[in-house]
């Protein structure tokens, strides 16, 4: 994976954007000169040529590409391509109910439907954080496409009938579906990224050109087969419209292997808004209120689902010296730095000093019975249920005379829950996984030598 995942997803964004506003500069007079049917089928062809070179080139390195030929693993790439079938009908389906604007604003609801089945189908976890700013990212999108309320089309969004409605989540659901499968797919085994993308543009053609045929029949071959009339009133904008649907088809399968949707949906989303933003110069667009206010939502969504946690929540900087939020005080083991671990030795340097001259005649008197605590945890854990009775006893917060006694060897061999214990006992938070903890508690409680 030579490029970061940013990059291609701000080109896609780019090159999405440009996708309507090249669309219509390919028209004459408002209308095609050409088969607009053609272009989909050309964009596949050259989505399959362009992965068939690179995969070439992948076969003349060494070592040879991984590629999975077996039938039960190809018979899955048609796969897509159907979903996408059935989607394009359930669309000029929920047309006949619904008008243009409602459509397009009940689109926006592929962006919760492709979360949903991102967390269901490939079970990755979202935070509540990003669960938020995917449902901003939906509202900042309608927001940007309702259009003022003095207009006469703004009451019909709520008029139409409930068939347009359920139509509209359908095809947002299948949007969304063959998303999340095409990830699925591309991440399913380490193939090749160029053998898994000529097998889907391979099929990808396929129904395309099934398609053209297809209409064909429909018309009674009236203007003769479409392979005779394929590039007929093409023009310079219109291959620069086909070479940025292969290339945009080329980046999304990128992304859907070292990325995943949620990238993909937030680049498309931001493409609409930078074509609206475009429009403004290119076409004469009115830009409105609704715009600015939706780009604002947005933009305060991208931030909140890939910003760092501690960019987003502000944690506290001093904590009570209470043994129980000195237990729990939110510390992320990632970002602990040599300074933090140094200071840290240094407060408890100064605590034993004050607590030692302080209590030297009561420590005489008990044998300095603290000094044997951290011993207590691993004597009581070699009896018959010495990990509970252990456990049980460690768990409060206690004034240490000097740092435990550990080697190296000891903290690598101690387990989980013997660490708990002791970073509580000296009131030291205990977060991150067991990895995390060990080098925490080694960079706390050894000196350097």
């Amino acid at each position: 994976m030579k490029m970061k995942w940013y990059f291609v997803a701000t080109l896609l964004t780019v090159l999405t954007s440009s996708q309507g506003i090249l669309t219509t500069l390919s028209q004459s007079n408002g209308k095609y000169k050409y088969d607009y049917a053609t272009v989909p089928f050309l964009a596949e062809v050259f989505k399959l040529i362009v992965s068939s070179v690179f995969l070439w080139r992948e076969f003349k390195k060494s070592p040879p590409p991984k590629m999975t030929t077996d039938w039960k693993s190809v018979r899955l790439f048609p796969i897509p391509s159907v979903i996408y079938l059935i989607h394009n009908n359930v669309q000029f389906a929920t047309l006949m109910y619904v008008d243009t604007s409602t459509y397009q604003i009940m689109g926006n609801l592929k962006i919760v439907t492709t979360a949903i089945l991102f967390r269901l189908f490939l079970s990755k976890k979202l935070s509540n954080l990003q669960w938020m700013a995917i449902v901003l990212l939906a509202v900042g999108t309608t927001t940007s496409q309702v259009k003022g309320c003095g207009e006469a089309s703004c009451d019909s969004l709520f008029s139409a009938p409930i068939q347009g409605y359920m139509l509209g989540i359908l095809s947002a659901c299948l949007s969304a579906l063959a998303g999340v499968y095409t990830e699925f797919l591309m991440k399913k085994n380490n193939d090749s990224l160029y053998w898994q993308n000529v097998q889907l543009y391979t099929f990808g053609a396929i129904f395309n050109m099934a398609r053209l045929l297809l209409d064909d029949f429909r018309g009674g071959f009236e203007k003769g087969p479409w392979w005779q009339r394929l590039f007929d009133g093409y023009t310079v904008t219109t291959w620069m419209v086909i070479l940025n649907l292969g290339s945009t088809g080329l980046l999304v399968s990128w992304l859907m292997k070292y990325a995943d949707n949620i990238v993909k949906v937030y680049s498309t989303s931001m493409a609409m808004l930078l074509t609206m933003v475009l429009s403004v110069f290119l076409f004469n667009f009115k830009p409105t209120v609704q715009l600015f206010l939706g780009i604002i939502v947005c933009m305060m969504s991208l931030h909140m689902y890939f910003a760092p946690p501690h960019m987003l929540v502000d944690l506290p900087s001093t904590v009570r010296s209470d043994p129980e939020s000195l237990v729990n005080v939110p510390v992320d083991p990632e970002h602990i730095t040599l300074k933090d671990i140094t200071t840290n030795k240094i407060k408890w340097l100064w605590l034993m000093t004050c607590y030692f001259s302080s209590s030297s005649v009561h420590n005489t008197v008990t044998g300095g019975r603290h000094n044997e605590s951290f011993q207590a945890v691993a004597r009581l854990g070699n009896g018959p249920n010495g990990e509970v009775q252990a456990r049980n006893w460690c768990g409060h917060f206690q004034m240490p005379l000097h740092y435990p006694r550990y080697t190296k060897a000891d903290y690598d061999a101690m387990p989980e829950w013997k660490i708990d214990c002791l970073l509580k006992e000296y009131g030291l938070p205990i977060t991150g996984d067991v990895e995390q903890k060990r080098k925490f508690a080694m960079g706390a409680f050894l000196w350097p030598r």
